[in-house]
């Protein structure tokens, strides 16, 4: 399922770094639920599309994720979870719905 976009976030993500007005702007809790869809997404793509994804989506190794979660700051709710024996597309998986389960979940316990 895709979600149409927040009003104001329509634009791609460097529109939004060299302009974080709508960001600023957003007057409601949000929950945003981070993802890669890494090398599974790009093995359909030719070795220049692949480059070009991969410079553009680039998602940094499960210990690059662990040492940035772990210098966050702020007081908004922060988690992260590891997922082994899956790829970067758990859809593609047995047993995805574990997942999407997991985070309907979390998400809904958020929202409360």
């Amino acid at each position: 399922m895709m979600a149409p976009a927040y009003p104001g976030f329509e634009v791609e993500v460097g529109a939004l770094n060299a302009d974080p007005t709508p960001i600023a702007q957003v007057t409601v809790p949000q929950i945003i639920i981070g993802h890669s869809a890494g090398g599974a997404f790009t093995n359909t793509f030719s070795d220049e599309e692949s480059q070009a994804l991969y410079e553009r989506y680039h998602i940094p190794d499960p210990g690059g994720m662990r040492s940035n979660a772990e210098h966050y700051t702020s007081d908004t709710v922060t988690e992260r979870r590891e997922y082994p024996g899956y790829a970067h597309l758990p859809p593609a998986q047995l047993g995805w719905e574990r997942i999407a389960d997991e985070v309907l979940d979390w998400t809904v316990r958020q929202a409360a």
